[in-house]
């Protein structure tokens, strides 16, 4: 039987340090009948010249060069230029397990379903380590699967493999950062659920410090409170109000980190800390009986009871661990 063409969409942006270990990856992989688009988002390094090397050594390699857009608009472009029944997606300073692609489709051949997620190593100084995800293979529809998407399988568009059909009138946000959780939902929605495993076959590497998601505190990271209120709107809509507490916890776990990271930097525009610090105050209870850190949930105490005082003292708690 002919296995079906996947494509994946690999968005390359000045990781030239990384991008020969993701495509290795890649043309290591069991499953064979694979296409790999490489689009190359305005790169000011090596990696065009990297893209193109491989373009030119392998047929089903193909390369795509456009001024810098973003990793949403450079993932579009490659759903666009897909030839796949499916596609999948990695980041070029990530890396593949060799089964990866074999393991995902498996799941999609032997539970009838339009998305396939598995389990992922986080990579970093100290090593590699995964958490599970508390069960071998299951299928998750409706507010379970929602549940997934902001919990352990994350809303993330590396770690799965989609019907390409699903993007016909989907597609990633273009010039937010966050763009996985704009969308996953929605495709786990249209797609009536998704086939999970708990095998981790997929490398997020976080040693790559310039990683967009890894930078100091910027406005540009308050598109995740745009992303999950529309998620809220929809658990709304559904009635999943499980998923809704879930959703609300983690929206506040992230508001927590962004005032951190503002209290670390100085950061003082009082235009974007104000609505922070309310809906802090206004959550602060749903926060304390989650099952977040107890530093993160002492820190959200202290900011709400004086933010100012809360600042300067992380700021000099900060100042000297970097000494």
């Amino acid at each position: 039987m002919t296995q079906p063409l996947l494509s994946v969409v690999v968005a390359v942006y000045n990781t030239s340090d990384y991008l020969d270990r993701c495509v290795q990856s890649l043309l290591a992989q069991t499953y064979k009948n694979l296409e790999i688009i490489l689009v190359d988002d305005g790169s000011t390094d090596q990696s065009p010249a990297i893209c193109d090397r491989y373009a030119s050594q392998y047929s089903h390699i193909h390369v795509i060069h456009q001024q810098n857009l973003g990793p949403s608009a450079a993932r579009n472009r490659g759903i666009q230029k897909a030839q796949g029944e499916f596609v999948g997606f990695v980041d070029s300073d990530d890396y593949c397990a060799p089964q990866m692609y074999e393991t995902l489709y498996g799941l999609i051949e032997r539970y009838g379903t339009q998305v396939a997620a598995a389990n992922y190593y986080v990579e970093t100084n100290a090593g590699c380590q995964f958490s599970s995800l508390g069960f071998q293979q299951r299928v998750l529809s409706g507010e379970a699967a929602i549940i997934s998407c902001v919990q352990k399988l994350a809303s993330l568009a590396w770690n799965k493999l989609f019907a390409r059909s699903l993007f016909d009138d989907i597609q990633f946000p273009s010039g937010k950062v966050f763009e996985d959780l704009f969308i996953c939902y929605r495709l786990y929605d249209k797609a009536g659920g998704v086939a999970a495993t708990d095998t981790p076959v997929y490398y997020y590497n976080r040693r790559n410090l310039s990683s967009i998601t890894q930078k100091k505190f910027s406005v540009t990271k308050l598109d995740y409170l745009q992303a999950s209120s529309e998620l809220l709107a929809f658990c709304r809509s559904k009635k999943y109000y499980r998923a809704e507490k879930i959703v609300l916890q983690k929206r506040i776990w992230h508001i927590t980190g962004f005032l951190r990271q503002i209290a670390a930097c100085g950061f003082n525009d009082r235009e974007v800390i104000r609505p922070l610090l309310e809906e802090l105050k206004k959550y602060l209870g749903l926060y304390l009986t989650s099952s977040h850190k107890l530093t993160s949930k002492a820190f959200a105490v202290a900011c709400c009871i004086n933010f100012n005082w809360t600042a300067r003292l992380y700021r000099l708690l900060f100042q000297r661990g970097k000494k």
